[in-house]
């Protein structure tokens, strides 16, 4: 039987029609919940938020992962916020990292003995360590490193090969960790600030309360007012007595504060009495923990002219006191204090090494440098206090050299007002051979780097420049400083940063490819010092050798662990006999300063 076309059509039509019915019905349908769910629902909470806790002009530049924050929530009323407005503007705090901002506060002339303690406890376990833990620091070729010492006696807490976990721990227990204290000025005297703003790591912060309500300075704890302050612009912040003293670093009581977001010590844990009574003399707290809203509540009952102790609201929260026992005592009397010796900020040197027959190169870069576009550095009166700039001649004292130097600077001011002052090195390079090319460049490095004690106990850093270096923009001195702030906090404890080649032609020698320019930024740091002592007699081109030792395979179990250590950056290009266009560097480049090297177009 045959079926009509007609009817075939009228069959699809019919068809698709019982299709097309209901899935229209369901869009519809559909379209009307999402509607109504539109009409009825708050907008979607932004990916990151502001924080207003404090103040609506400090907080916009505070951003935090909403997801990231915990139950503590509470923001204090906008009353009090106001009035704490001009102590947050008033206070400059240093830049924050990961790990917890330790802070002290002096709130009397008295204490300052004890300031002066707890900084050098502080010291000796994070910028002294070669000395308080007495270790081997010299470096030595495999298979003959040190097989005793303190280095070597932790060696068996891990379950790998001897010799790759001894460099691991030496690379650890050698460098410094430039841990910033914070020290909070309620009642230093002037002297006494002048005194604490040269200890090293140490950042004096003038909090004034003058402002705030009568009714809230009648009760308030200085304490808990800076604590809720410095947790505005630090993730974590660890509160230690004047009266602390450290014997030993702070990793185990800091996973205690990271862990349950606050930390709180009882009296026995701390040798301060023999009873299990909490006290507030060691006291940590992470933004955003639920334990951060008693201080949101402690300040506000403040407000309120309500006699409110932290301690207290902290015990009706039900905040556990760790009675664990920790390496930290408490000073009760000067006299328990002994062989206090801070350490004080090191400057940063730019060092200019060069020839007697080079010295016309030193005085056009001179020339250059006075120019507005090739400047070293603006108005920021903070560098000159940074800086010295050290001509470094290879051949014994030269009066005539620094005479024609310092006749030109005179007339460059704005050369001269970058430093602090001017140096002469020399380095006494009298014999040819040990002047000659390539050993007479490396005897002159490691002259001042190793041999210099002088040296290398002025200036942490030093940025090394030869006469062939050019600038390429101004201000290059203020992103040395932008940068060594960087690499303070993410990674202190780098030795070199600075330009692989970055010129034409094909680089065959695998070590040609892969090391630093000796034109670079440096650390003085002793762990640097021993490496470059070890390899020093390599094969005397000192800015090869460290990476070409680095390099051979059977020093692999070193190089793991202090390569990460060689930074490689472009604030400085290296263009080694290679032409380069400074208008087009200028334009592709906009974070490279200086050109080593090459012919300028």
């Amino acid at each position: 039987m045959r079926i009509s076309r007609a009817k075939v059509v009228i069959f699809l039509v019919f068809g698709l029609a019982l299709f097309l019915i209901p899935f229209t019905y369901f869009v519809l349908l559909q379209n009307k919940h999402v509607q109504e769910v539109l009409r009825t629902s708050p907008p979607p909470p932004p990916r990151y938020k502001l924080l207003q806790e404090l103040t609506t002009s400090y907080s916009r530049s505070i951003l935090f992962d909403s997801e990231s924050l915990q139950d503590g929530n509470k923001q204090l009323p906008e009353e009090i916020s106001k009035y704490l407005e001009n102590v947050m503007e008033r206070a400059q705090f240093p830049a924050a990292s990961g790990i917890p901002q330790l802070m002290t506060i002096v709130e009397s002339e008295n204490d300052f003995k004890f300031v002066e303690n707890l900084i050098n406890s502080v010291h000796n376990f994070y910028e002294r360590k070669i000395e308080t833990y007495n270790v081997d620091a010299t470096v030595q070729k495999s298979p003959n490193f040190p097989k005793s010492g303190l280095i070597h006696d932790q060696v068996s807490n891990f379950a790998t090969d001897a010799e790759s976990v001894y460099w691991m721990i030496w690379s650890a227990l050698t460098s410094q960790d430039y841990r910033k204290v914070i020290i909070c000025n309620v009642g230093m005297s002037e002297d006494q600030v002048k005194i604490a703003s040269k200890w090293r790591n140490v950042q004096v912060v003038k909090v004034s309360t003058y402002e705030l309500p009568e009714q809230m300075k009648k009760n308030l704890e200085i304490k808990t007012l800076i604590l809720y302050l410095l947790l505005q612009n630090y993730h974590s912040v660890l509160y230690l007595d004047p009266r602390i003293q450290l014997r030993e670093n702070l990793d185990d009581l800091e996973n205690i504060l990271n862990s349950q977001g606050y930390v709180q010590l009882t009296k026995s844990a701390i040798s301060m009495a023999q009873d299990g009574s909490c006290t507030d003399s060691v006291i940590g707290f992470v933004h955003g923990s639920n334990k951060y809203d008693i201080l949101v509540d402690t300040l506000t009952c403040q407000y309120k002219g309500e006699n409110c102790k932290l301690m207290d609201i902290m015990k009706k929260a039900g905040s556990h006191c760790s009675s664990e026992y920790f390496p930290i005592d408490y000073i009760s009397s000067e006299n328990q204090i002994q062989n206090v010796q801070l350490l004080d900020e090191k400057a940063v040197a730019v060092v200019i090494p060069f020839l007697e027959n080079q010295l016309g190169k030193i005085l056009g870069n001179l020339i250059e440098w006075n120019e507005p576009q090739y400047a070293p550095c603006g108005n920021k009166k903070d560098l000159r206090k940074t800086f010295d700039l050290i001509f470094y001649m290879n051949k014994d004292v030269n009066q005539g050299i620094e005479n024609t130097l310092i006749e030109s600077l005179s007339k460059k001011k704005s050369v001269t007002k970058c430093f602090r002052q001017v140096r002469f090195l020399y380095a006494h390079l009298n014999e040819e051979k040990h002047d000659k090319y390539p050993f007479g460049p490396t005897n002159q490095f490691f002259g001042m780097l190793v041999d210099n004690a002088d040296f290398y106990t002025t200036y942490s850093h030093f940025l090394y420049l030869e006469p062939d270096v050019k600038a390429l923009r101004p201000f290059w001195l203020e992103h040395v400083t932008s940068i060594l702030k960087h690499y303070e906090i993410v990674k202190p404890d780098f030795w070199v940063i600075g330009s692989q080649f970055r010129g034409g032609g094909k680089v065959w020698a695998l070590i040609n490819r892969f090391h630093v320019n000796g034109n670079a930024l440096y650390t003085t740091d002793a762990s640097f010092r021993y490496y470059m002592k070890m390899i020093r007699d390599h094969a005397h081109v000192f800015d090869m050798d460290p990476y070409e030792f680095l390099l051979t395979y059977d020093n692999f179990q070193l190089t793991k662990h202090v390569w990460n250590r060689m930074i490689f950056h472009e604030f400085i290009q290296n263009w080694y006999r290679t032409r380069w266009p400074e208008k087009q560097l200028r334009k592709l480049f906009p974070r490279t300063y200086l050109i080593h090297g090459g012919y300028r177009e």
